[in-house]
């Protein structure tokens, strides 16, 4: 994927970035909070670059903390409505003692709601530059304007063209598009039919998958299943299994470790991703990278990315899936993330913004 960038100057050193963000995992053990994030983090500070981050929302803690060697600031916003009222002066006192200690040299902030609003304000207070990372879900909210980004004075980032493509729907031009990387692939036997991989919410869309598993089933079809994830679809999710006839077949993992799902994807023949909306969507590259084949609906890097689509009818849609059992698993593709760290130095680094930067 090509990554092209708008013009207009952009100053910025490459010794100290502050991210901000809602959330960051609260230990090096917590490997399900924004696996994208920081894998990204890490893997940015391993390249040499400082690293410090103030976490709004998550964890719900104050005390500072240290983070594979990144030094992070959590305020413990909560989500809670009262606390939101001095959140932004709570992050721009911590930024001003971070930039005490270690003068910071931009702000980077992930998500184009509170986040990058505030982040705005640190810049401004600390009167250095800074740009924002669209995430991805932020642009479902009907109710949300993104008015004050259209003619915003830094950079903003989306992380791929799907999502550039919405965010240019809004009135939003991205600077750049940058995707996501992974670190390592967990390959190994293949002796999972089906995956699926995602928080048991409506717009995850996973009881299509299982729509998909009784069309399967109802013509006779052997095979194993697996989804991991918990939310508040469960219940509904389990009572499908259950009139389908299906718990032979499905197995409901819950919840587990970023690692541990990785080793599962590794393991599976086929990943099925019917989610109605991403920004992004890390479990397919996470899938091509393991030599797995994917079935996504074109939301965003599946739209990207060769690879065959969801496309609602659920004949067609099984169809596709029994190839795709029968056909050898694919090569393996790679997406790393010391692509991403790359890219980001370069706007990070660099004095223009008017050129292609990679592809």
């Amino acid at each position: 994927m090509t990554i092209f960038l708008k013009t207009g100057a952009f100053i910025a050193s490459n010794k100290h970035i502050l991210f901000i963000t809602p959330g960051f995992p609260e230990s090096e053990a917590d490997s399900q909070c924004i696996p994208a994030l920081w894998i990204y983090a890490k893997a940015l500070f391993d390249s040499g670059m400082k690293v410090s981050i103030i976490s709004l929302q998550y964890p719900f803690v104050e005390k500072q903390y240290r983070w594979n060697g990144i030094s992070v600031y959590p305020l413990n916003g909560a989500n809670k409505k009262f606390k939101q009222l001095t959140l932004s002066k709570k992050a721009i006192r911590r930024a001003h003692e971070i930039h005490r200690n270690e003068p910071v040299d931009l702000v980077h902030s992930f998500w184009l709601h509170r986040a990058t609003e505030i982040a705005s304000k640190v810049s401004k207070s600390l009167r250095v530059p800074m740009l924002a990372t669209a995430m991805g879900q932020e642009m479902r909210n009907p109710k949300r304007s993104f008015a004050k980004w259209k003619d915003a004075d830094f950079p903003i980032v989306s992380i791929s063209e799907f999502q550039s493509d919405a965010l240019k729907a809004k009135g939003v031009i991205p600077t750049a598009v940058i995707p996501w990387g992974i670190e390592q692939s967990f390959r190994k036997e293949k002796d999972v039919d089906l995956i699926c991989v995602g928080s048991l919410i409506p717009l995850k869309n996973t009881s299509y998958f299982i729509d998909l598993c009784a069309k399967m089933r109802a013509d006779a079809e052997e095979f194993r299943a697996i989804v991991i994830g918990d939310g508040p679809d469960r219940e509904a999710l389990e009572n499908q299994i259950q009139s389908n006839n299906l718990k032979s077949n499905i197995q409901l993992m819950g919840s587990m470790s970023y690692e541990e799902t990785q080793a599962w994807i590794a393991r599976s023949k086929v990943l099925v991703h019917a989610s109605d909306f991403e920004g992004f969507g890390m479990t397919i590259i996470e899938a091509l990278t393991n030599e797995t084949h994917v079935l996504a609906t074109p939301v965003g890097i599946a739209r990207d990315l060769e690879i065959p689509h969801l496309i609602g009818d659920p004949q067609l849609d099984v169809a596709m899936l029994r190839m795709l059992l029968k056909s050898d698993q694919p090569e393996s593709q790679i997406f790393s993330v010391s692509e991403t760290v790359k890219a980001y130095q370069t706007i990070y680094e660099s004095g223009s913004k008017g050129k292609a930067i990679g592809s």
